[in-house]
């Protein structure tokens, strides 16, 4: 399953959220990496079968325009909290891919009250440090951003690139006023990491075989700035995963998305 979708539209905090939602169950935050907006993937589907599953747009991507305030992804943290407020929600399980996983983390650390369960998959340092750009400006042109997501086995996954923008799966959007890219950044503040410990609930970070865009290294630092939280790879069953192995196994991410959940209903308990 991998479906271009219509959004729900909601205001937060003056806004206009981009949304998709579904399942039921305790709810789960859903943060996007840099692309694969517009769309409601399989794992998402999957997920929706244990819980109420809220996938937003950030702002600047997919159908969420980036508004005049925005200057780097400090500022998608107290966002990410008046949009469980729209919500009417107290709390939520929180998954984070990529790009998402530093906002996950970051939202986490500042709001440990509002996060049941954490689940970075594949989360990156930013400014980008591999393969040698900072913003996505700096991009190449003849880049193999597919290549390297996919691990050169994108041929079998034509569908995550049809019906998208030309560059959306590596790019925010950029048609409205404030798209200029000298007025905002994909920085966080760099004592976001300090503030890591400050995480409360059950955690973990979710890597593939071979993730070529972020290094081991950098996974491991995730799990000590965390607390040691566990690392757990998720194989492939036919290919090597990749950076995209949201794509690839989602039903292996989902379950253990779930078992951390349960860990984290059991603690209350």
């Amino acid at each position: 399953m991998n479906e271009m979708t219509t959004p729900q539209r909601l205001d937060v905090n003056g806004v206009d959220v981009a949304y998709r939602r579904a399942g039921s169950g305790p709810p789960l935050l859903y943060l996007h990496g840099m692309g694969l907006t517009r769309r409601w993937l399989e794992l998402y589907a999957v997920l929706a079968e244990r819980f109420d599953v809220i996938v937003p747009e950030h702002p600047g991507f997919g159908d969420t325009a980036r508004p005049a305030w925005y200057r780097s992804l400090d500022d998608f943290v107290p966002h990410y909290a008046d949009l469980l407020d729209a919500l009417k929600l107290d709390e939520a399980h929180v998954v984070g891919h990529s790009l998402g996983a530093v906002v996950a983390a970051a939202f986490s650390a500042t709001y440990p009250e509002r996060v049941r369960s954490l689940t970075l998959i594949t989360p990156g340092p930013l400014p980008l440090a591999s393969p040698g750009f900072d913003e996505p400006d700096d991009i190449p042109a003849d880049f193999d951003f597919d290549g390297i997501l996919f691990n050169d086995n994108q041929a079998a996954y034509p569908e995550y690139r049809n019906g998208d923008d030309e560059g959306l799966v590596i790019a925010p959007n950029d048609g409205d006023e404030h798209a200029d890219p000298s007025a905002w950044s994909l920085d966080v503040t760099p004592t976001l990491y300090r503030r890591l410990a400050r995480v409360r609930g059950p955690a973990q970070v979710l890597v593939p075989d071979e993730d070529r865009l972020f290094s081991n290294e950098i996974f491991a630092a995730w799990a000590r700035w965390l607390g040691d939280m566990p690392v757990v790879r998720i194989p492939g069953r036919t290919h090597p995963t990749g950076h995209l192995l949201i794509v690839q196994e989602p039903q292996a991410i989902a379950a253990r998305i779930g078992e951390l959940a349960h860990a984290a209903q059991e603690a209350r308990a």
